[in-house]
Formats: C-alpha cells, structure tokens, sequence
C-alpha cells in the first residue's frame, strides 16, 4: 500500500471527505508544536498521537511543510528545530515519531513537494533571506540547487505537483501558477480560478484534480479544480502548514 496522507490538524468538521480505502488514514503534524496525530479521514476520529522525536535530541517547535516521496513511500517534513536557520529536513517515521535529520535547510522554506520521479522540491516563504524561490533539494543531505525566483506575496506560499499537468502547482496570495518543471522560469497564471484565497498553506495533491489546502491559519479546503469548487473540511487551531 503507498502512503498518501493529508497533514492538518483537522479539530472541527465542516464537510465529510469521500475517500479509496487506501487514504482512510491523514497524519497530521502540528504547525506549532511537537504532535504528530494519525485521523480517520472522512469523520476525523483520532487513532493515535504521538510527539516527534528526533534523531539528534533536538527539540521540534513545529513544522512548515511535510510531502511523500511517491517512489519510494518516505515520508518527509520540513520542521523547526532548535539551532541556527532553524528549519530542518527530516524523514519521519510515522509509527514511531522519530524524525531522523537529513539536514539545516538554512532558509525559511514553506512548502515541499515530490514529482512522479521522486524528485524533491522546495519553496521558500516570502519571510526568507531568498523569498519566493523555488529549489530541488537532495533529500539525502537537504543540500539546495536554485531553480527560479518569483515575485515575492506576503499572504501564503504553497507549492504540490500535478501529476494530470505534469507541473508544478503553486498559490501565493489569491493567484494561482502552474510552473513547468523542465523549465522553473516558466510560470503561467491561471485565470480560470474563480476563488479568493486567503494565505493559502499546505497544498497537497489528492487525486486527479482534487487538492487539500490550508485557507487563512486554521481552515482546511479541500480543491477541485475540475468541477472548479472548494469547500471547508475541517479546522485546524495548531495551523495547517504541512500537509501531504
């Protein structure tokens, strides 16, 4: 069975989710704290909570992205640990909590992302030293290559692969860019998008043209960009910075 998990923290139903047997299950990493919760997808009920540990003994204050290498079923995060740029990339175990540290991203990063190939990508938020960019990173060593830098939004910086569109999904602010990536300069805004997002966090792609995200700081949406509809699915107080 592959892993494809939806990371939020769901505390509050809005909508239930019609799901395959095979993504019963969401893992859900706390924006600001240390919790990892596994949750029934479509009521939400909790199954377990466990408390990130880490390899190196350092303390995990929160997390700002987590995505599934789709090749290989690891699970990565982007979490914020105690040291200088605190933002690490790690493996997570999720039956256990132990993230082992891959390495110091030594940036703000919002948002990671695989693509079909197993190939890791990462996107800085507009508070980094190098605001807005995108990067491929070796999620071996968390070491970067620059791929493209874009016009810099205040209000949200998400990024998902597409596989249907074989691009790169990016919303910042209420703009939506598909981003090719053979060619990452390229970035082409959707006009057909007829929705208004509001700091938009944590994009993951679900199935076909269906994607999750988080609206504002404790909103869950869940996207279809084929019937072109969005709907609230549930709440998340601890922020829904990482989903995947």
């Amino acid at each position: 069975m592959k892993l494809r998990c939806l990371l939020v923290v769901a505390l509050g139903v809005l909508h239930p989710i019609a799901v395959r047997a095979e993504t019963q299950y969401l893992y859900i990493i706390d924006s600001r704290s240390n919790k990892l919760h596994k949750r029934e997808l479509v009521n939400y009920t909790e199954v377990a909570t466990l408390t990130i540990t880490t390899n190196t003994a350092q303390a995990v204050s929160g997390s700002n992205g987590a995505a599934v290498n789709p090749v290989t079923n690891e699970f990565f995060a982007v979490l914020q640990l105690a040291g200088p740029n605190g933002r690490y990339l790690v493996q997570l175990d999720v039956q256990t909590g132990l993230a082992t540290v891959k390495g110091n991203l030594g940036d703000n990063f919002g948002a990671i992302t695989f693509d079909d190939s197993g190939k890791l990508y990462g996107m800085t938020g507009d508070g980094a030293t190098v605001p807005s960019s995108l990067y491929e990173i070796n999620p071996s060593s968390a070491a970067k290559t620059l791929l493209a830098n874009y016009t810099a939004n205040n209000d949200g910086e998400t990024l998902a692969f597409f596989p249907d569109d074989q691009r790169l999904l990016r919303i910042t602010g209420s703009s939506v860019y598909e981003i090719d990536p053979a060619d990452p300069t390229n970035s082409v805004l959707r006009t057909d998008v007829p929705f208004v997002f509001y700091k938009p966090q944590g994009l993951v792609h679900y199935s076909e043209q269906v994607f999750f995200y988080g609206h504002d700081w404790q909103d869950v949406h869940r996207l279809d960009l084929g019937e072109m509809e969005s709907v609230g699915v549930g709440q998340n107080w601890q922020g829904s910075k990482s989903l995947a």
